[in-house]
């Protein structure tokens, strides 16, 4: 391969994605190493930058930099510090990709989509080896938290997002533009897809499950006129045979009748957990909110808020061994922290986005900020590290992407 400008760029984006569900060390020392790059490239070649790309930076990245304000009203400084170093990838890549203009194509989306595919699989992999060889083995080694970590301390929520997004953008690839999947990629790919969905359920993140069999639906819908008969039907039934597993499947089955509290049994007074757990943060946050409506209460003193609002309606079951709650919920994480003017800055990013991809036909851009945005609705993804990288990485790359021709196509 030749050493090219865009090689090395390319290399580096493959590198950091085969690392990056083995974090937190490797994915922050290449994203450093790609920061580092892009610094040396603006100090050795002229960057125009108009004031149409400064505005566009400030409409979507600014919900981040209103986190970062926000430590002027925050009491806890240095913890506020700490946690902007998780957001502070988001408009650091927006920027890295944005000077990537139009260099790269579709097949250099299924390189890198493959690399992070492999690597999430790998890790799947070997996590379920090991977890198979523990010395006292036992099925529910294999499920949730256990599966998760037997390998990295890796949370079982962020693993299942990483694997759902392999197969959400494996899927969309292998429908669209299967052209432009490397031969190492596109041969295995419906083996990677079955081998990952398995390993989704046994994960059991309720929401991710739910929105990825949702959108594999949709993309198959939607890829009706160009996919085989043989194809359609064989997704088809992989996606049967993953709706069978839920409902024969004890633990998934226990948190899915947890989430509409079948028969009243899973108050939060008569189950530790779930669905009960997060009406009381919910109710919480909402307190908060409402004392600190316009800014909110600051990015340093959000936890703290939110506890001292917990014990203040002695909610005990939240104070019980020592864990630390957030909001668990992206959208109301950012108003708590930043107040309304947060999070109509984090919609209006959303809107533009979308709006500039709209007629892009950039299906997989979409596919991803939906998966994104509806396992949001339980967790607040940017409190984890793992999470941020991914989000900061395949965001950027799709929105510039797309958003540099004036017509992309799936078909």
């Amino acid at each position: 391969m030749k050493l090219s400008r865009k090689n090395i760029w390319i290399g580096l984006f493959a590198t950091f994605l085969v690392v990056l569900p083995f974090g937190p060390a490797l994915p922050n020392l290449m994203a450093g190493a790609i920061l580092a790059f892009w610094l040396f490239e603006l100090l050795h070649f002229r960057v125009q930058a108009s004031r149409r790309d400064w505005l566009e930076f400030l409409v979507i990245n600014g919900y981040v930099l209103l986190h970062f304000l926000s430590l002027f009203w925050s009491d806890d400084l240095a913890h506020g510090l700490q946690k902007s170093l998780l957001l502070v990838f988001i408009p650091l890549f927006f920027l890295v990709m944005r000077h990537l203009k139009g260099i790269f194509s579709i097949s250099d989306a299924g390189l890198l989509v493959g690399c992070f595919t492999f690597s999430t699989s790998i890790l799947s992999i070997l996590s379920l080896s090991v977890a198979m060889n523990a010395p006292e083995f036992s099925l529910d080694a294999l499920l949730q938290e256990n599966l998760a970590t037997s390998l990295i301390n890796f949370h079982y929520l962020g693993f299942s997002l990483y694997v759902g997004a392999a197969i959400v953008l494996t899927l969309t690839l292998w429908l669209f533009h299967r052209n432009s999947m490397p031969q190492w990629y596109r041969k295995p790919a419906p083996i990677i897809l079955i081998f990952l969905l398995g390993i989704l359920l046994l994960l059991s993140s309720r929401s991710t499950i739910v929105f990825t069999l949702i959108l594999s639906v949709f993309l198959l819908w939607r890829a009706r006129k160009i996919a085989s008969t043989p194809e359609f039907l064989g997704i088809i039934a992989i996606i049967v045979l993953a709706v069978v597993f839920v409902f024969s499947n004890r633990a998934l089955i226990e948190k899915f009748k947890d989430a509409v509290n079948f028969d009243g049994q899973y108050e939060v007074t008569e189950y530790w957990g779930g669905r009960g757990f997060r009406e009381l943060i919910w109710d919480c946050t909402a307190h908060v909110i409402e004392a600190n409506p316009a800014l909110g209460t600051g990015y340093g003193d959000q936890q703290t808020e939110l506890e001292l609002c917990f014990r203040r309606h002695r909610y005990q079951a939240l104070l019980l061994k020592g864990n630390t709650f957030n909001a668990h919920n992206l959208f109301l994480q950012i108003t708590l922290a930043t107040g309304l003017v947060g999070l109509v800055l984090f919609l209006t990013s959303l809107v533009y986005a979308t709006s500039r991809l709209w007629n892009r036909e950039a299906t997989i851009y979409f596919a991803f900020l939906v998966l994104f945005l509806g396992t949001s609705l339980t967790e607040s993804h940017f409190n984890r590290n793992a999470i941020v990288l991914l989000f900061a990485f395949f965001h950027a790359f799709f929105y510039f992407k797309f958003s540099a021709y004036e017509r992309s196509s799936d078909t």
